[in-house]
């Protein structure tokens, strides 16, 4: 249990910032306003709306080791000499997997992210301006701050979703190799119905109930903060 843990919270510390990244270089791009900004909204938001079971899927192919997209890129262009076992190594195991959730959910947070952009004015960014700021800064000092609720409320889906982390993990590596990646969520399911030790499958849920409370008692006192402020 406390391994599983400890996983998870280690995939949560990666993934959650990789997300974050991407999904606000994204909704910066988005709010841009440019020709053909409805088109790539909705090309990134697309993996959304797709079925974990069948992002995995599609992901579990472009890493086979023979027949994989990956490989085979990474061999024509001369980057490896012999073909990766992605998903059979520790050390490629969880970058691959995070690559994936990135493009899975990045989507989500930058629709959050594009929402809270769009509701700041502009006269804002007109004073800034006016005051010398340059893009960066007005970025920095006038997007940021005011964005701290939508940061708020992405970090909670996305730590909550991470620690929660079950299908993806269950159709690329199964836990594997050596329960290296056995998310706790994993952990509770084979307890429970694969030892089908249904009272220590119960407690441990209960644990992580009381984790994931924990995090939206902050997540709404951090938004509450920010409402009075």
């Amino acid at each position: 249990f406390i391994s599983s843990l400890g996983f998870t919270v280690t995939y949560t510390f990666w993934v959650t910032p990789a997300i974050f990244i991407a999904a606000f270089v994204l909704a910066i791009l988005v709010n841009q306003g440019l020709t053909g900004t409805y088109l790539f909204r909705s090309v990134y938001f697309l993996p959304v709306v797709m079925s974990f079971i069948a992002a995995s899927l599609i992901w579990l192919w472009i890493y086979h080791d023979l027949f994989g997209l990956l490989n085979y890129v990474l061999l024509e262009l001369g980057l490896i000499r012999e073909p990766v076992i992605w998903m059979g190594e520790v050390r490629t195991s969880l970058p691959a997997i995070i690559v994936m959730i990135v493009w899975k959910t990045a989507g989500f947070s930058m629709m959050i992210l594009l929402a809270g952009m769009q509701s700041i004015p502009d006269e804002l960014y007109e004073s800034a301006a006016l005051d010398g700021a340059n893009s960066f800064q007005r970025v920095m000092h006038v997007m940021i701050p005011l964005l701290k609720p939508s940061f708020a409320l992405a970090l909670i889906i996305s730590i909550a979703g991470s620690f929660l982390a079950f299908d993806h993990f269950l159709v690329m590596t199964r836990g594997g190799p050596s329960n290296a990646t056995r998310t706790i969520m994993m952990y509770v399911y084979d307890t429970s119905f694969l030892y089908f030790r249904l009272g220590s499958g119960a407690a441990m849920a209960i644990v992580l109930m009381f984790v994931l409370l924990a995090l939206s008692v902050v997540q709404l006192r951090f938004l509450r903060t920010e409402t009075h402020t």
